[in-house]
């Protein structure tokens, strides 16, 4: 586990194991939902740890195949028993420390396989200042072919006492089987309108008017403002009856894109030129209530 703590923030990586988070904590504050609270940290697969990167894809890609400029190709399913490859392959392998000061940490991953277009290289850099933690991501084509290209990070969050409210256009559902259209949103999807964690039960990509989550826990007098550059166009919400946890999930492209013949700004595909790089920020503030 590598750590650093600077103004007030404390953060917990796992750079060997997926380039995850285990633990951010402002002021005391368990900001997120802490590795040590569902598994052991040593051997924690990555939906027990307090959140992961998603690269050089987010959600969830249909039968693990796509087609790319002419070509085909399979991806080996990653979350079994499900037949859908997800959330790319970063969290699954190990990121190497390339710069690490008191208050910011830089992880690297490179990437080569046949199941993929290209290879890339993404990066983390991870920084605490004075009143926020900030997540840069960036993916690179390394190859001398184009890609297709997505940027994502998944956050878990304490579900007791929570509540969510995003500002979003459409839903696309269902999540976990991708969604072909986006659809008007109701009154159990508006996220526009504060909703309580517990009392939704979703897993579903969300149209971002604007990349601006704000997260309330009124027993504990605190709240995270989650702010992201325009990159990432899209949140997934996931909502699990019974957990005392919940993922708000920035990402640049809707589920399956690849497999979705749709405008390009519309679900967010991106195509990355050989040396071409996709880079977005994710910034958290804590405050009190």
């Amino acid at each position: 586990m590598t750590q650093i703590a600077a103004h007030d923030f404390r953060l917990a990586l796992s750079p060997e194991a997926g380039g995850c988070v285990d633990a951010l904590d402002w002021r005391g504050h368990e900001i997120l939902f802490p590795t040590h609270a569902r598994a052991k940290i040593g051997s924690a697969h990555p939906t027990e740890r307090a959140g992961f990167p998603l690269v050089p894809f987010a959600g969830r890609i249909t039968g693990s195949t796509f087609r790319f400029e002419d070509r085909d190709y399979a991806l080996t399913p990653n979350f079994l028993p499900e037949p859908n490859a997800i959330h790319g392959f970063g969290w699954h392998l190990p990121w190497q420390v390339e710069t690490h000061t008191d208050d910011m940490i830089t992880l690297v991953h490179s990437h080569r396989t046949d199941q993929w277009p290209a290879a890339y290289t993404a990066r983390q850099t991870f920084r605490l200042t004075e009143t926020a933690f900030e997540l840069e991501m960036s993916l690179t084509n390394m190859s001398e072919r184009a890609m297709p290209a997505g940027l994502g990070w998944h956050p878990y969050f304490a579900a007791h006492d929570a509540r969510i409210q995003s500002q979003v256009s459409a839903i696309w559902r269902p999540e976990n089987a991708p969604a072909r259209q986006p659809e008007p949103l109701d009154a159990t999807c508006n996220l526009n309108t504060e909703q309580t964690a517990t009392d939704i039960n979703l897993d579903h990509c969300f149209t971002s008017t604007k990349p601006d989550t704000l997260i309330r826990w009124p027993e504990r007098a605190l709240q995270v403002r989650m702010t992201a550059s325009d990159i990432f166009s899209h949140l997934v919400l996931y909502t699990p009856k019974g957990e005392p946890f919940f993922c708000a999930e920035p990402i640049s492209h809707v589920p399956d894109a690849v497999n979705l013949d749709a405008p390009a700004h519309e679900i967010g595909l991106r195509v990355l030129r050989p040396g071409e790089t996709l880079t977005g920020t994710i910034r958290l503030e804590p405050s009190a209530l």
